[in-house]
């Protein structure tokens, strides 16, 4: 990571140990977050520490929902983080705002200008790239494509669009999620699925489960 900085001509440093641009401005950026679901904070304070030895200044600040469904639609946040939900089989094929521009969310502080002036036709926003354009389009066909070798294909377009580009930064994937289960509990299964997408345990049918007295 030190290299390519250093390859992008952020190779000068200020007193502190911070990287400057080429305006002589050191470079920084804030991470605004919800801390809901899953535990933010420990997560945050791991990364901006990562960031900082690498000699960038990264701040974190925790907000309100409510403002931070204001702030990321406005273009206001330099980053945020989500744990990344929709990403899965089940709903990365409708849903993969991770990956592709779409309407403007508070979960995702990237492209919203993009995101509106696709989602409106153009008609409000700011007009993307045409790699972003082009991205757009290979989701939109995916969404309405029936044969299932076909939506793979373009799925793939997609998720190699994102490992070139790094539209998203990923920390770590299919973490283990332990499930703490009283033992008299019965129909619980050994291994399955924890994310927001099969919406956690409902595809394990938790109707069936029981205790045993």
């Amino acid at each position: 990571a030190n290299l390519l900085l250093d390859e992008m001509g952020l190779n000068q440093r200020d007193a502190e140990g911070y990287r400057l641009l080429a305006n002589g401005e050191r470079l920084s950026f804030t991470i605004e977050f919800v801390d809901i679901t899953t535990a933010k904070v420990p997560n945050v304070e791991l990364v901006t520490e990562y960031w900082k030895e690498l000699g960038v200044e990264a701040r974190s600040r925790e907000i309100s929902g409510e403002l931070a469904g204001q702030r990321a639609p406005a273009n206001l946040m330099d980053a945020t983080l989500w744990h990344g939900d929709k990403a899965s089989d089940v709903l990365f094929p409708v849903q993969a705002q991770f990956f592709v521009p779409q309407g403007p969310g508070w979960e995702r502080s990237k492209w919203p200008l993009w995101g509106r002036w696709l989602h409106t036709g153009g008609t409000a926003g700011e007009e993307p790239p045409e790699m972003i354009k082009e991205l757009r389009v290979l989701w939109e066909e995916m969404l309405d494509e029936p044969d299932p070798d076909r939506q793979l294909e373009l799925g793939h377009k997609i998720l190699q669009a994102q490992a070139d580009n790094l539209w998203t930064i990923g920390t770590i994937g299919r973490a283990p999620h332990p499930l703490i289960v009283n033992q008299a509990l019965r129909n619980i299964r050994d291994d399955g699925l924890w994310v927001w997408d099969t919406v956690h345990l409902a595809t394990h049918n938790p109707s069936q489960i029981f205790f045993d007295h």
